[in-house]
C-alpha cells in the first residue's frame, strides 16, 4: 500500500479549529469533482481551517489519519464508505483527535446505523458542528 504523508505546510495550519478531511475518491459518490470544494466551503463557514486530502485506492488511510492527528489537527473527517471510516477510526484510537464522518460510499452501513445524514451538505454541517 502507498503511504501518504501530511506535508509540513499543513502542520502550520493545525490547531484548535483545524479539520483534516480524508476524501476517498474511490468511494461511491466521492468521485464528483465538486465534492472537495463543497466540503471545504461548508466547514469554513462553520469556522474551521480546512485541508482536504483526496486519496484513491491503495493509499494508506491509517497512516494518513495518524499523521494528521500527530500534526495537531483537531478533527479528522473521514469521507468515504464503511472501509474508509473503519480505517480512520482504527488509526485515531487512543489519540486526542476528534473524528467526524461523511458517508459518501456506496452502502454507508455505519453512518446509517448512527442515523447520520446521508445528504452531503447536511452531513458536512454535522461534521463541522461542535
Amino acid at each position: 500500500m502507498q503511504a501518504a504523508e501530511v506535508p509540513d505546510l499543513l502542520k502550520a495550519t493545525a490547531g484548535r479549529k483545524s479539520a483534516y478531511v480524508i476524501l476517498n475518491r474511490s468511494s461511491g459518490s466521492a468521485s464528483d469533482p465538486e465534492t472537495p470544494g463543497k466540503i471545504q466551503s461548508i466547514l469554513e463557514r462553520s469556522g474551521w481551517s480546512v485541508t482536504v486530502e483526496c486519496v484513491s485506492a491503495g493509499t494508506d488511510l491509517k497512516q494518513l489519519a495518524r499523521q494528521a492527528a500527530e500534526s495537531g489537527f483537531r478533527r479528522i473527517v473521514a469521507a468515504g464508505g464503511d472501509g474508509t471510516l473503519r480505517a480512520v477510526a482504527e488509526a485515531l484510537r487512543g489519540s486526542d483527535a476528534e473524528m467526524a464522518i461523511l458517508p459518501v460510499g456506496t452502502l454507508n452501513h455505519f453512518a446509517r446505523d448512527l442515523q447520520s445524514p446521508m445528504e452531503l451538505e447536511e452531513a458536512v454541517e454535522v461534521a463541522g458542528s461542535g
